[in-house]
């Protein structure tokens, strides 16, 4: 799957592409929930590991070993 500016990834949207590192593909997106700004790998966008900038985890939901809701 390709990632595109516009596209949205949970409460993620892809703004635009930001410096590559280690010849893999980073994006810049906004948190649809707070606003907020995330520079995130495109394999987490698609594999639907990044679906926030981190504002949700703040919410006092309890999360497993792997960092999902519980």
């Amino acid at each position: 799957m390709y990632v595109k500016p516009g596209m949205r990834f949970g409460e993620l949207v892809v703004k635009e592409a930001a410096p590559s590192r280690k010849h893999h593909t980073r994006w810049l997106c906004e948190c649809h929930a707070c606003g907020g700004s995330k520079v995130e790998w495109a394999t987490r966008l698609t594999s639907g590991r990044a679906v926030d900038c981190g504002c949700a985890s703040e919410d006092g939901r309890e999360r497993d070993e792997l960092g999902r809701f519980a």
